[in-house]
This record gives C-alpha cells, structure tokens and sequence, in this order.
C-alpha cells in the first residue's frame, strides 16, 4: 500500500451515513486487500492503520468526491462515489 496516496472506491453515501453518528467506526479494505478503521466526523477522521493512528483533515476535492489529508504523515484518503 501506498503511503504517499490510497485510493479507495466506495459508495459515499454509505460514508455519508456512518459518519453522521458520532464516532462510528468504519472499516476499509484497499486494492491489495488490506485494512484500516476510520472514526470521526465528516470535517476531521482518525484513520487507524498497522496499531497506529493519524488525523486527517477534510479537504475540498473533485465533485462527488470526499478527500482527507495529513500533510505530516503523507496520508491521503480519497472516497469516490
């Protein structure tokens, strides 16, 4: 897995409902079938990967699109709809 850019393909409104609640927690499964857990908010998440955690900031993106960025760790989470 890419540090530098994961891709993930998913239905966004699925991620539109889960991060409603507060703090749920959704689980992701990229290309090369690994897994990370995210939790938060639609404007700020905790992605949780190999036991460690990083904070993402929502970014603006493509249209139908959600992207999260932490310029530090080099993370970047994009939702395609």
């Amino acid at each position: 897995m890419k540090r530098t850019l994961l891709l993930v393909s998913m239905m966004a409104a699925g991620f539109v409902s889960t991060a409603g609640a507060s703090e749920a927690v959704s689980t992701w499964t990229c290309s090369e079938s690994k897994q990370f857990n995210t939790t938060g908010t639609m404007e700020k998440i905790r992605l949780t990967w190999q036991s460690k955690t990083f904070e993402l900031v929502r970014e603006n993106s493509l249209p139908g699109s959600l992207r999260y960025k932490n310029t530090t760790s080099g993370h970047d989470l994009v939702v395609l709809g």
